[in-house]
């Protein structure tokens, strides 16, 4: 740590505090249960086991069929621990000291477009303290490590476009390549990102744009070349030369049972189940609806069920849209810790407004907000509502009065229609860490936006 600032080493050292603390608690309350128990955390560490004991990349319940839908970085990372005989909170413990280096990357990013050091600090202290973050970088889960990668390959294309740097190019080409096999959050940045160099390139440095063609082709034929091993793999062993087969379950199990719930009034996970018991006995051998054989049966189910109700369909995605961007877990980590109760029998946010008129939407929020759960997940919505609406304009004032911060605040736009185009096959089950990567990003533009309104307010009074 001795190339770390003084700010740097305290929100590193107050950030691991932090999460080593919930570590702590959550193995005083439920023992190890507590790190492999929540989210996705149990099909991780039952792919691990496999692993570990010979049975291939396979998941519980399917023994003799090799996972398709997760890439294998993350139950390789705690295979490795399973098979040397750590215990599994040994993984955790490092888990947390390398998502703890998140906020020191955030602070660096933000330096690199000129923010100020107080509002370096203010994005470090956030992307520490946030408790999301805090509670993710905890369990079993591959998030924190995906938004350490992610923040890190942004670090080094953006230090590429101000140095002009191959190295830096290479290097973030490489980091978030990588990042897809622990979860594959950006599988299709090999197209967004060399488009996003290229129209930097005309927007900004028009005279260039030739060599910043050539950068864009190379970040994405390196990118695209890290993602082909896995790609190769599941071509030889389904037929399939993709990366995951998750987008035709997502398709049929969240979109399409959402849709189908809003239009009937019924409770996605009430439809979720209906339309697996309808789709099961047709599917062909493996019956796993996760399995790349039955991904284009899914689909054709997926987008005629969608067809048939495009109101609700619509309806779903823009709340959805709006639960991706600005949605806390709040709520739902209090209660998943019997800390409060979550009520029985109501339905998701995006689905009860899909069915509803405005005015019986506002009403339901009325009501909504005399449960304490409920009241939780609109104050985190106005919360990160309001991060949202300040990063933006910190981002709208870095572009019109730092024309060196431009290229950051394209990188940021196009990340935001990034998660607008995986909302339209994800439009139920939408939580807040799956935005666990961009969450530094908002952070740094909502500290520029306070940074400008700060000193206009001093100027102006």
């Amino acid at each position: 740590m001795n190339n770390f600032s003084y700010q740097e080493k305290i929100i590193f050292w107050a950030a691991l505090w932090l999460r080593i603390t919930v570590l702590g608690v959550l193995l005083w309350v439920s023992g190890e249960a507590g790190i492999t128990g929540y989210g996705d955390a149990p099909q991780y560490v039952s792919v691990a086991n496999n692993l570990v004991q010979g049975n291939g990349f396979t998941e519980g319940p399917y023994p003799d069929v090799l996972e398709s839908k997760r890439p294998p970085g993350y139950p390789a990372y705690l295979a490795f621990f399973l098979k040397t005989g750590f215990p599994l909170w040994a993984a955790a413990v490092l888990q947390i000291i390398m998502s703890s280096f998140t906020p020191i990357l955030a602070m660096r990013l933000a330096r690199l477009i000129g923010l100020g050091n107080n509002a370096e600090l203010l994005v470090g202290m956030l992307t520490a303290s946030e408790p999301m973050h805090i509670f993710y970088s905890v369990p079993l889960l591959s998030d924190s490590l995906a938004a350490l990668l992610f923040i890190w390959g942004v670090y080094h294309l953006v230090r590429f476009w101000e140095e002009r740097g191959a190295t830096h190019l290479f290097l973030s080409a490489g980091i978030l390549g990588i990042m897809n096999y622990i979860r594959p959050i950006g599988i299709y940045l090999y197209l967004l990102l060399p488009l996003a160099i290229l129209v930097g390139g005309i927007v900004l440095d028009r005279k260039q744009w030739k060599n910043h063609a050539y950068s864009a082709i190379v970040f994405g034929t390196l990118f695209f070349l890290i993602l082909t091993p896995w790609m190769f793999r599941n071509y030889v062993r389904f037929g399939a030369f993709d990366f995951t087969s998750a987008i035709g379950q997502h398709l049929y199990v969240y979109s399409a049972a959402a849709v189908r719930g809003a239009a009937e009034g019924t409770t996605w996970k009430e439809m979720k189940q209906r339309l697996l018991s309808e789709i099961e006995p047709v599917l062909p051998e493996p019956r796993n609806i996760s399995h790349f054989a039955n991904r284009h049966m899914l689909r054709d189910r997926a987008k005629e069920i969608i067809s048939a109700y495009p109101q609700e369909y619509l309806k779903l995605y823009l709340f959805s849209l709006q639960s991706f961007l600005i949605a806390g877990d709040y709520h739902e980590l209090l209660a998943f810790h019997n800390i409060m109760d979550e009520p029985k029998g109501t339905r998701s946010f995006p689905m009860i407004f899909a069915s509803k008129s405005i005015s019986e939407s506002i009403a339901a929020v009325k009501a909504f907000s005399r449960e304490p759960y409920w009241l939780i997940a609109i104050l985190g919505r106005v919360w990160w509502g309001g991060i949202f609406l300040l990063s933006n304009f910190g981002a709208w004032w870095l572009w019109r009065h730092t024309p060196s911060s431009r290229f950051a605040v394209l990188i940021y736009v196009f990340f935001l229609f990034y998660l607008a185009l995986v909302t339209t096959h994800l439009v139920s089950g939408i939580v807040g860490r799956q935005r666990l990567f961009i969450h530094p990003l908002y952070f740094i533009f909502m500290a520029a936006g306070a940074g400008a309104i700060f000193n206009w307010l001093r100027h102006r009074f």
